[in-house]
């Protein structure tokens, strides 16, 4: 089967979805040819980048407005590209602000449009969903609940699964992590995620190493930092000079960590889903800025920001949000589940029953197919 099929993926966690259709689309169509957006993974894949990823990244409502010149320049490359070039199908996933713009301006050319990984139109702005229905041939969803939103406006979705399912793997118990890292085998290991754009990590890594003092003095601890892929280390090591004799920075090693950690302090976003696939306890905290937080009260629809407690439908996991997002209220809350065994465990078994709703492995074989049914 011959094709060309145009990607695109505005940020990190959407790249690495990205990278592993396109490996699945490879094994059942080796003669594809693939042209996108996306950054190394996808690139590592056999994408022909058109344009890098690290240029699109932003969160929010306020965030994206400050990205509009970037984004027209992207919008008007991609446009020329795809009006000049014969593709069999365009796949958009997730990074709605830019893809759906885009699908609006090249629906025209009647190439056939898959998105994957949906926007989430269940938080925010429901309305889009009639939108989406006009400019999309399929949608192809890796949240269960989602299948149900797009058939009933006569969009065709099916569920895949959730493709962290088969990218989430830890190979080092907790005796070799803690030998690989020089870490203290009898005490517990607290990690932070602060994420993985400058701005969640100059408002959120602070305040979590704040609390690393409060934290000391009723507990022995571990403390490691997660640097997600594409963060600067200096910026890291920067903002947490003074706490660094205390601890540890991990670097391309996040489910290792994940897997061996008694606890995680985690900005919201998708390593809350690999924690609960992993079965780690964590407290989830989130801030925006103060134009982009009002923008979020007054458009957010759901009642929870992390993924995990919207998949439970209550509070799983502790969520501290902007103002909350204090040293003393992360201590207080990694102390609370550190001191309590019970309630610990009981973190741990309700993060076994979202692991389930997420359904099976093989997202990316089945997401393969879906598309390779337009070409």
């Amino acid at each position: 089967m011959n094709g060309s099929i145009l990607i695109i993926s505005g940020e990190a966690s959407g790249e690495l979805h990205g990278a592993e259709l396109v490996k699945a689309i490879r094994k059942l169509s080796p003669n594809t040819r693939f042209f996108g957006v996306g950054g190394e993974r996808m690139r590592q894949a056999g994408v022909e980048l058109l344009y890098d990823v690290d240029h699109l990244e932003v969160v929010g409502v306020w965030e994206a407005l400050h990205s509009l010149g970037y984004h027209r320049r992207l919008l008007k490359g991609l446009i020329s590209f795809v009006e000049t070039h014969s593709l069999s199908a365009i796949v958009l996933i997730d990074y709605p602000y830019f893809n759906l713009h885009f699908a609006k301006k090249v629906r025209h050319l009647r190439i056939p449009i898959i998105y994957y990984i949906s926007p989430q139109v269940w938080a925010w702005y429901p309305s889009r969903i009639k939108k989406i229905a006009r400019l999309v041939d399929k949608m192809l969803v890796i949240l269960p609940f989602e299948e149900a939103l797009y058939r009933q406006q006569g969009l065709k979705a099916e569920f895949v699964g959730h493709p962290l399912l088969e990218e989430v793997e830890a190979e080092l118990d907790r005796s070799s992590f803690c030998q690989k890292y020089n870490l203290d085998k009898e005490a517990e290991i607290v990690s932070l995620l602060p994420g993985s754009r400058q701005r969640e990590i100059k408002y959120l890594l602070p305040p979590m190493l704040q609390s690393i003092p409060l934290l000391q003095r009723a507990r022995k601890l571990n403390f490691v930092i997660s640097l997600a892929e594409r963060v600067h280390r200096r910026l890291v090591e920067r903002i947490a000079r003074p706490y660094l004799p205390q601890i540890t920075l991990v670097e391309k090693d996040t489910y290792n960590l994940i897997k061996n950690s008694d606890l995680m302090v985690v900005t919201s976003g998708t390593a809350t889903l690999e924690a609960a696939i992993l079965g780690t306890p964590m407290v989830v905290v989130y801030k925006l800025t103060f134009p982009g937080y009002l923008l979020a009260k007054l458009l957010v629809k759901v009642r929870y920001i992390s993924l995990v407690n919207i998949l439970a439908g209550r509070e799983v996991v502790t969520e501290l949000l902007q103002f909350k997002v204090t040293a003393k209220n992360i201590a207080n809350e990694v102390l609370r589940l550190l001191l309590n065994p019970t309630v610990k465990e009981g973190v741990k078994k309700e993060l076994l029953r979202v692991k389930e709703k997420l359904g099976t492995q093989g997202a990316s074989d089945r997401a393969a197919r879906a598309v390779l049914q337009f070409i």
